[in-house]
Parts: C-alpha cells; structure tokens; sequence
C-alpha cells in the first residue's frame, strides 16, 4: 500500500500490511528524512453508523492507539484491501475516512482510482538521510516548525501539527 498526500508529493509512506512494518519519507528544511518502523496496533470496535465517502458505503469504527488517543475511521467492504492513510489498517475493508479528535487531524478520501501493476511491485522510499527513531524526526519536525517562524506557538500545538507525519 501506498500514499502520497496531494500537493505534497515529496512526502510518502510505504506501508507493508504482511510484516506490520512502514517507511515515511519527509522532506525538512529541504532534506529527506527516512524513519522504518512497526505500523502501531489498534484495537477497534466497529459501530452501526454509515457514511457514503467517494461513492463507498462506509462504516464508522472507533478505535484506540498510545493508550489514550481515540481514533474514528470509516471504512468499506467494497475495496478489499485492508489498509488506510498513515499505515492505520485492521478493518475487514479500506479505510477511507479517519479522524483523531484529539489532535485535529482528519484524512477522506475525495477520489479512489483503482490500477493493476503486475511488472512492477511498489518499492518503499530509500533515498534521503535515515532517522534511527521516531523521537528524533519527530525533534526535526519541532525544530523546522520553529525554524519557519513559529516562534510564539505553545509545543503542544506543535505536536499536534506534527502529529500526522509520524503517527
């Protein structure tokens, strides 16, 4: 599976459902920045509300991550796939809306495009400089934010900002 956000196409994420693992390559200051990690495990509980997102039927499911963090996606049986944005999956379906109340961040699907590759298989990001742990691209986040001239912000609404590039 793999998702690049529209109108940052110089940010990726390979997500390898099979292993549970994920690469997200982001650009900081100009520099890639590779981080390999596990993708984190949620413990869903699928509810009765429906919502059509891009022509789908999709049910909502509330989920848990760190603890603490709730999560609300929409996900549909229509696409086989069991996968979603930021490497979020464990749904029987696609997820193609999800939501952190917490720290207001949202993703929806606005188009789905379908395509059959069978020559090539996608390949996770491997050009950029490589980050041992999440804490530090996280830190390199922070200190870019600050860099381009929030200054005055408090750090939790940094995190918050930066939450979705390393989930």
């Amino acid at each position: 599976m793999y998702f690049i956000a529209p109108g940052e196409s110089t940010n990726e994420l390979y997500a390898d459902y099979a292993n549970r693992n994920r690469v997200l390559r982001k650009n900081i200051m100009g520099d890639d920045y590779l981080l390999k990690d596990t993708i984190p495990h949620v413990s869903w509980k699928i509810m009765h509300d429906i919502r059509i997102i891009s022509g789908f039927e999709c049910r909502k499911a509330i989920g848990r991550i760190n603890d603490t963090v709730y999560v609300v996606a929409f996900y549909t049986d229509e696409i086989l796939l069991r996968g979603g944005p930021e490497g979020f999956n464990g749904l029987p379906g696609m997820i193609l809306g999800l939501a952190i109340p917490r720290l207001n961040t949202t993703w929806f699907a606005t188009k789905v495009d379908a395509f059959t590759n069978f020559n090539n298989e996608i390949q996770p990001p491997n050009k950029g400089k490589k980050t041992e742990t999440e804490r530090e691209l996280k830190k390199l986040i922070e200190l870019f934010t600050r860099y381009n001239g929030n200054k005055n912000e408090k750090p939790e609404e940094i995190r918050k900002a930066i939450y979705g590039f390393v989930l």
